[in-house]
């Protein structure tokens, strides 16, 4: 890895799953709506359709992106 670059560890979110399109979660995590792609879900996770609720694991840039990191 080069110098700089830091890996940061996955974030776990409690989630419920409103709507699962196959390529995507749209899950309410901590009172809002919020679409995940299943391209960014990493192992750990939880939920997996429609009505599920628990815990969906997304990389730390994605959290970010969406407002919980």
């Amino acid at each position: 890895m080069a110098g700089d670059q830091q890996v940061s560890a996955p974030i776990a979110l409690p989630a419920e799953v409103v709507v699962w399109s196959g390529s995507l979660l749209r899950c309410i995590i901590r009172g809002r709506q919020v679409d995940i792609s299943m391209q960014c879900v990493e192992p750990g996770t939880t939920v997996h359709r429609s009505g599920d609720q628990g815990i969906v694991v997304v990389p730390t840039w994605y959290a970010a992106a969406l407002g919980f990191a």
